[in-house]
């Protein structure tokens, strides 16, 4: 028990706001920008409140405390269920855990995403006191923003008015049938025309209504010509870049808008070229560890990278009045950025079993083909894989506006050549352990000498990679708060500390 309070000490100490964490003072009253944040965080991703402690930009955070705990808990409770003050409540029992940190108490408050059905959560009983977060900051929603949230919870069309077997593209189409009659050649379609084809498979549909068969839009996204694509999506738009290293110039690109020999721009199309083009520059000689060996199993990285090209497609909010689709690779990594905020959190892309569709027939068509994950478990792959082969997890940053995910082909410090093999690898040690370790504890995991081990240690530390907590022989070493992956690490290492509520509120 001691040790949990000791390692939460020094983690509340040392971590600095981010996306999903933020401080408040909190000394004597609940402050009022505390409901700000609790907005922010219900119409974005998510995140943890910590009161009664101090943010210090450089230093470590000074643990104030609160001096009535138990008061300033019945405010919140009021506050959250006081539907003049707060549009909707997301916290429940469980969701406040009281700490006491070097003798003085603190308050934790997990704040959950709000359902999209009750999304924007708003202040005050207007509309125009919504906030999301950006970064470390609360911010305002504008109004695009709001009629974001608001679409969010409005089931969209499927069928789409004025649009016929025209608007596809016939080439496409022709591709898109002779796989799926591959895959299930018991029924038969190689007897059917397109459109009855179509029909089949549920990319055109009944409107029961007026008893009319009509495109869906995920006929459309899919198969369509890029001219009537943009007809329904005005703002659709697809774009791949290859860049040397991390330069501005591009080698190679395909794009929607541009000119091109590829045939329709189409989602479909789109896929097959981009992905065919990625395998290609994976075969350059950056592929490799931090041992300067190629990755020894590079299709294990060719499915992660697919399964992420085809959820970055699939996911896109393509209504929004800023959609977008860019995929771009380094020579080290991808980034895939699609429009719209991810629908499950960051902890259920990386635990799986868990999924919400934004694009249900698109998502129900590419399946057909074979070109993505069962449902909810894409995100598995994706982490499980680049845990495997680089150490770390993928980064995901993820608004209203936008979904990122940087997918390493590397090693993440395999550019650095002022580091040696040893170096790394005491790092990567450091990186997977969830507490410090001593030098000696070092010496045994990496097998290695004592003098080579503190000789990387010392280089490590000169360059604030990593940290050390305590003096002399007690002396342990850790991952530098600063460095990449940390955060999250240490986001999620929070939350779970912060859950052990019974055990860390005993004496």
């Amino acid at each position: 028990m001691n040790n949990e309070k000791t390692k939460l000490s020094f983690d509340l100490k040392k971590i600095k706001e981010n996306e999903n964490i933020e401080f408040k003072k909190a000394d004597n009253n609940l402050p009022n920008s505390l409901w700000e944040t609790y907005s922010a965080f219900c119409n974005t991703s998510g995140g943890i409140i910590i009161l009664g402690i101090e943010e210090k930009k450089n230093g470590d955070n000074i643990i104030i405390g609160i001096n009535d705990i138990d008061k300033m808990e019945k405010d919140i409770w009021n506050t959250a269920n006081n539907l003049a003050k707060v549009s909707y409540n997301v916290i429940g029992n469980g969701d406040i855990y009281k700490v006491k940190i070097d003798d003085k108490n603190i308050m934790i408050l997990d704040i959950k995403e709000a359902p999209h059905n009750k999304k924007p959560v708003y202040l005050n009983r207007k509309i125009e006191n919504t906030y999301i977060r950006r970064g470390e900051a609360d911010k305002k929603a504008d109004n695009d923003e709001i009629g974001t949230l608001m679409a969010m919870a409005t089931p969209k069309p499927l069928l789409l008015d004025n649009f016929s077997m025209k608007d596809l593209d016939s080439e496409t189409v022709s591709k898109f049938r002779k796989i799926i009659e591959e895959r299930y050649p018991e029924k038969n379609y190689k007897n059917l025309n397109d459109e009855d084809f179509l029909k089949e498979i549920g990319a055109i549909r009944l409107d029961r209504k007026n008893n009319i068969y009509k495109i869906t839009d995920g006929c459309l996204l899919l198969l369509g010509k890029y001219i009537s694509i943009t007809d329904y999506f005005s703002k659709f738009h697809l774009d791949f870049f290859y860049r040397d290293k991390d330069n501005e110039r591009w080698k190679d690109r395909v794009s929607s808008d541009l000119p091109n020999s590829y045939g329709e721009m189409n989602i479909f199309n789109f896929y097959n070229i981009v992905f065919e083009k990625i395998k290609i520059f994976l075969k350059e000689p950056f592929a490799l560890n931090e041992e300067k060996v190629r990755v020894f199993n590079t299709s294990l990285l060719i499915e992660a990278i697919r399964e992420a090209l085809v959820n970055t497609l699939i996911h896109a909010d393509y209504l929004q009045n800023f959609p977008k689709v860019k995929i771009e690779m380094f020579e080290g990594w991808i980034n895939f950025e699609n429009s719209g905020k991810m629908l499950i959190t960051k902890d259920e892309y990386v635990q799986g079993g868990n999924s919400v569709i934004r694009n249900e027939i698109l998502v129900q068509l590419v399946r057909l083909i074979g070109i993505a994950e069962r449902q909810g478990f894409g995100g598995v792959k994706i982490c499980k894989t680049s845990e495997s082969l680089f150490k770390q997890q993928p980064e995901i940053i993820t608004d209203l506006r936008e979904t990122k995910l940087k997918l390493w082909t590397v090693d993440a410090l395999h550019f650095r050549e002022d580091l040696s093999v040893l170096d790394k690898k005491i790092y990567h040690i450091l990186l997977k352990n969830n507490q410090p370790l001593t030098r000696k504890e070092i010496i045994s995991i990496s097998e290695n000498t004592e003098h080579f081990v503190k000789k990387s240690l010392i280089n490590l530390l000169e360059k604030g990679l990593i940290t050390t907590i305590g003096n002399g022989r007690s002396t342990k070493y850790e991952i530098s708060f600063g460095t990449q992956g940390y955060l999250t690490k240490i986001q999620m290492k929070l939350q779970t500390l912060a859950k052990l509520n019974n055990l860390l509120s005993e004496d």
